[in-house]
């Protein structure tokens, strides 16, 4: 059985590259290699991965970035900051999951779940 292909928007700044606080453009931190790592298996399996940072919105940046991608021993991904429609996943250090259509997290999805009369409840008018 084929696996389906994915397009993971995959965040930089403590995610990818080590991060502890702003120090300007073009500025970044080492490659977590735990990371790196996944991502080198990402494409050897065929699946497709973008930059999504907010360093994005900033050609300087995107050409440095891709830069360190290259040091770090991964090509030159495209790297944006524009969520697209065709993003399977998004990697990041800092994003809550988000049950679809519910508007809960996946830990007040399953804890309603288990006592759907508190739903009821916390939501009267």
């Amino acid at each position: 059985m084929r696996q389906q292909k994915r397009h993971i928007a995959l965040d930089f700044d403590g995610t990818l590259a080590h991060y502890d606080k702003w120090k300007g453009v073009g500025v970044y931190g080492p490659p977590i290699e735990f990371m790196v790592n996944k991502v080198k298996e990402l494409l050897k399996d065929g699946h497709e991965v973008t930059i999504f940072t907010a360093r994005g919105g900033n050609p300087a940046d995107i050409e440095a970035i891709q830069k360190w991608l290259v040091a770090a021993g991964l090509p030159a991904l495209n790297v944006t900051n524009t969520k697209y429609f065709f993003f399977t996943e998004f990697w990041d250090d800092r994003a809550l999951h988000i049950v679809k259509n519910t508007g809960m997290t996946e830990d007040e999805d399953a804890w309603y779940s288990m006592h759907p009369e508190e739903l009821e409840y916390r939501f009267k008018d």
